[in-house]
Protein backbone atom coordinates (compact mmCIF):
# COMPACT_ATOMS: atom_id res chain seq x y z
CA UNK A 1 0.00 0.00 0.00
CA UNK A 2 1.04 3.79 -0.86
CA UNK A 3 0.39 6.56 1.68
CA UNK A 4 -2.01 7.66 -1.29
CA UNK A 5 -4.42 5.20 -0.11
CA UNK A 6 -4.27 5.43 3.59
CA UNK A 7 -1.64 3.07 4.08
CA UNK A 8 2.07 3.79 5.81
CA UNK A 9 5.00 5.36 3.41
CA UNK A 10 7.29 2.95 3.09
CA UNK A 11 11.01 4.87 5.49
CA UNK A 12 13.29 6.56 3.30
CA UNK A 13 16.57 5.17 1.94
CA UNK A 14 19.06 6.44 3.99
CA UNK A 15 22.15 7.91 1.69
CA UNK A 16 25.48 8.35 3.90
CA UNK A 17 26.68 11.10 1.40
CA UNK A 18 23.25 12.91 1.91
CA UNK A 19 23.57 12.31 5.92
CA UNK A 20 27.03 13.85 5.69
CA UNK A 21 26.22 16.84 3.77
CA UNK A 22 22.89 17.72 6.27
CA UNK A 23 25.26 17.48 9.19
CA UNK A 24 27.83 19.96 7.62
CA UNK A 25 25.03 22.23 6.60
CA UNK A 26 23.46 21.67 10.33
CA UNK A 27 26.80 22.65 12.10
CA UNK A 28 27.18 25.35 9.63
CA UNK A 29 24.19 26.69 10.66
CA UNK A 30 24.95 25.89 14.33
CA UNK A 31 28.39 27.86 13.99
CA UNK A 32 26.80 31.12 12.12
CA UNK A 33 24.17 31.36 14.98
CA UNK A 34 26.71 30.99 17.58
CA UNK A 35 28.98 33.36 15.93
CA UNK A 36 25.49 36.11 15.77
CA UNK A 37 25.54 35.69 19.25
CA UNK A 38 28.97 36.09 20.13
CA UNK A 39 29.09 39.51 18.35
CA UNK A 40 25.93 40.84 19.24
CA UNK A 41 26.57 40.01 22.60
CA UNK A 42 29.50 41.14 22.72
CA UNK A 43 28.94 44.50 20.99
CA UNK A 44 26.07 45.14 23.87
CA UNK A 45 28.77 44.35 26.37
CA UNK A 46 31.81 46.71 24.96
CA UNK A 47 29.11 49.53 24.54
CA UNK A 48 28.32 48.73 28.57
CA UNK A 49 31.81 48.17 29.48
CA UNK A 50 32.79 51.97 27.43
CA UNK A 51 29.21 54.03 29.34
CA UNK A 52 29.13 52.54 32.50
CA UNK A 53 31.57 54.53 35.00
CA UNK A 54 34.99 51.96 36.07
CA UNK A 55 35.15 51.30 39.34
CA UNK A 56 37.80 48.84 40.07
CA UNK A 57 38.87 47.77 36.12
CA UNK A 58 36.73 47.06 33.51
CA UNK A 59 35.29 43.17 33.60
CA UNK A 60 32.20 44.68 30.87
CA UNK A 61 34.69 45.78 28.45
CA UNK A 62 36.93 43.14 28.65
CA UNK A 63 34.63 40.58 28.30
CA UNK A 64 33.13 42.54 25.71
CA UNK A 65 35.62 42.43 23.96
CA UNK A 66 36.67 38.91 24.22
CA UNK A 67 33.07 38.22 23.21
CA UNK A 68 33.64 39.84 20.31
CA UNK A 69 36.91 38.24 18.88
CA UNK A 70 35.58 34.68 19.51
CA UNK A 71 32.46 35.83 17.27
CA UNK A 72 34.91 37.14 14.77
CA UNK A 73 36.95 34.03 15.34
CA UNK A 74 33.77 31.71 14.68
CA UNK A 75 32.50 34.01 11.60
CA UNK A 76 35.76 32.78 9.92
CA UNK A 77 35.01 29.15 10.85
CA UNK A 78 31.47 29.52 9.54
CA UNK A 79 32.31 31.34 6.10
CA UNK A 80 35.58 29.09 5.56
CA UNK A 81 33.27 25.72 6.26
CA UNK A 82 31.28 26.74 3.30
CA UNK A 83 33.12 24.00 0.89
CA UNK A 84 32.41 20.87 1.15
Amino acid sequence: MTAERGGAAAPPRFDEDDYDTRMKTALRTALGWIAAVFVNLGALLLVAGILVPRTNGSPALDVGIGMLAAGAIAGVGWTLGGGS
